[in-house]
């Protein structure tokens, strides 16, 4: 500054002495008043002023409001969908676009979250935001505890709510989404569940009671009739229940419902089969004509058919929200709070639990309904047909990726199924050669000129072994067929189906040839006796006793007789037909030889 100064002192005088001028000549002026003074000046500017204030004073402020306004307009524009979004929010509840709800509801929260500095119009504006999420979570929460809710879906829903407790929701603090819908599924499969076991329990009442008014015995109350006695009962089913099992049986591609349905006339194919057709009538067994379902093993089946839809309705729900079954596991949103995901993972080690309860408790009904119509007797299409609805049901759970533990039980059940099947048909082609010498009349007829006796017992034996192997090809069908292209073909344990069949095909085989050397040996004259037993000695201590078959399994004209009456008693209709009738002592070695390779 100093150096300023220096280099420009001339023109510092020279400026202090000009204003020195000016400042004496004003004060001349002012003193004199002979000139315009700065006073008057002052007022004049004063006047033109408060002029142009009158005049462009509105215009002035117009423009500032407009200023304002357009602040403002601004400000909404950049901030509409905040202002906007509570009414969006409920509109995309309404289309169920809950992504997108979580989404805005996430921007509100990091955009205009109250807290200490908070505008005022923010707060507002964010409770209202709140609000109208907290309805939305509430509807969410309603749905999940919803029994009816459908299975596809509820995974979803679990997530989002799941998602919003992430996003610090007040109303969905503490809550846990999956346990409502866990709780809510079991709820359903077991107040169903008893539905059906009471209208099956009914059902079964009211047959008991027509059981009992159509017996001999006047004085049978129905509440003493066995369940053993009611399937076996022939006697006539309740229309409607007749059509409810066949529509289902239809739907379900049931083999026996479209081989010959499961109720109605008793004849057998063979019967209704052209005598001139080109085809030979199917097999068919003498011993078991009727094996359709009786009217108490129809209210069995349709009662396993409802308890399977009960177990499909009910159960995917809960494996699919846990992702127990497909191997994806519930995924936990970010943000969860430590005590909320700690109660989801206790919940879904639960759910396991869950499921094998419930289907434990189909697979035990399901094994006692198995089991009482296997005890109807052998070659029964009851057992079949619930063998194909184990069957169906399997491969529904397989094809939407149920857990392993669910799909072993039902499997089992199915296991079980078929084993009592090949048991009782095990037993059946044990009683055969016993039925079959018993029944053979022992009439001889001449066919052709060289006179050689023939016996139909080796083509009753065939067609008797031929049924029962269909009926096993039957039962194998329906564990085979539950197999989807993922798991490949279920092959049942041989020792309970290949084992026990192959053997008893063999028994009833060498059974049926040492009936007829007992026969032989009962017919033979007395003098050969002690030659015949040299030659062959095992046949002197082969004596099979005929079978014995509940007379609620036998038709009436296939009554058990020992084979020496049935000879006698069919000898006069044998005479008149102009047939030679054996009897003890008259058989030829011709015919002997003939039974023996028989």
């Amino acid at each position: 500054l100093q150096q300023l100064v220096k280099q420009n002192f001339d023109r510092f005088i020279s400026c202090k002495t000009t204003i020195d001028d000016i400042y004496t000549k004003l004060q001349h002026i002012e003193s004199t008043s002979t000139g315009i003074s700065t006073e008057v000046l002052y007022q004049a500017i004063q006047e033109v002023q408060t002029g142009a204030s009158r005049v462009f004073g509105p215009i002035l402020e117009r423009s500032a409001k407009a200023e304002r306004i357009r602040s403002v307009q601004l400000l909404l524009r950049r901030f509409q969908g905040l202002f906007s979004a509570p009414d969006r929010i409920t509109a995309l509840a309404a289309a169920r676009n809950f992504e997108q709800v979580i989404a805005d509801y996430r921007k509100a929260t990091g955009l205009i979250k109250p807290g200490p500095r908070t505008v005022k119009v923010w707060g507002s504006l964010y409770g209202e935001i709140e609000q109208r999420v907290s309805e939305i979570y509430a509807q969410l929460r309603s749905e999940v505890s919803d029994p009816d809710l459908a299975a596809d879906v509820s995974s979803d829903l679990v997530q989002h709510m799941l998602q919003l407790q992430a996003e610090g929701l007040p109303a969905a603090a503490g809550d846990d989404p999956l346990q409502l819908l866990l709780a809510a599924r079991e709820a359903q499969f077991t107040a169903t569940m008893q539905a059906v076991t009471a209208d099956h329990d009914r059902a079964l009442a009211r047959l008991k009671a027509q059981m009992a008014a159509a017996a001999d015995d006047k004085q049978q109350e129905p509440a003493s009739t066995t369940d053993q006695q009611l399937l076996r009962w022939p006697g006539s089913a309740d229309p409607d229940l007749i059509s409810e099992t066949l529509d289902n049986l239809a739907a379900a591609g049931s083999s026996v419902w479209q081989q010959h349905g499961l109720l109605g006339s008793s004849r057998h194919l063979s019967e209704l089969a052209p005598l001139s057709g080109l085809q030979p009538p199917p097999p068919r067994s003498h011993i078991m004509r009727d094996t359709q379902c009786t009217p108490g093993e129809m209210l069995y089946i349709r009662y396993l058919q409802r308890q399977s839809a009960v177990l499909l309705d009910c159960l995917p729900g809960v494996w699919q929200a846990t992702g127990a079954g497909s191997g994806h596991k519930l995924l936990l949103p970010q943000g969860l709070p430590a005590a909320a995901a700690a109660k989801i993972q206790i919940t879904i080690l639960g759910a396991t639990k869950i499921l094998e309860r419930l289907v434990s408790t189909y697979a035990d009904s399901a094994r006692h309904i198995i089991t009482a119509l296997a005890t109807t007797g052998p070659l029964r299409d009851a057992l079949i047909t619930a063998a194909e609805e184990l069957s169906r049901t399997l491969s529904h759970l397989e094809s939407q990726k149920a857990p392993a533990a669910a799909v072993a039980a039902v499997a089992a059940v199915l296991g079980s199924s078929v084993g009592l099947g090949v048991q009782g048909l095990v037993g059946h082609l044990s009683n055969v050669p016993g039925w079959l010498v018993s029944k053979e009349s022992w009439c001889l007829s001449v066919t052709h000129s060289g006179a050689q006796p023939i016996t139909q017992l080796p083509e009753q034996l065939q067609e008797e072994v031929t049924v029962a192997m269909q009926y096993y090809q039957q039962l194998l069908a329906t564990s085979s067929s539950s197999a989807t292209s993922a798991a490949g073909s279920r092959v049942m344990p041989a020792d309970t189906t290949t084992k026990p069949v192959r053997d008893a095909y063999f028994a009833c085989l060498e059974d049926t040839i040492k009936c007829i050397r007992a026969a032989a040996d009962h017919m033979r004259p007395a003098g050969t006796a002690a030659s015949s037993s040299s030659k062959a000695p095992s046949s002197s201590s082969s004596t099979i006793k005929p079978a014995t078959y509940d007379p609620m399994l036998v038709d009436s004209d296939d009554e058990i007789s020992d084979p020496t009456a049935a000879a006698a008693g069919s000898g006069t209709a044998a005479a008149a037909a102009g047939g030679a009738v054996l009897r003890p002592g008259q058989l030829t070695d011709d015919v002997r030889l003939l039974l023996m390779c028989s």
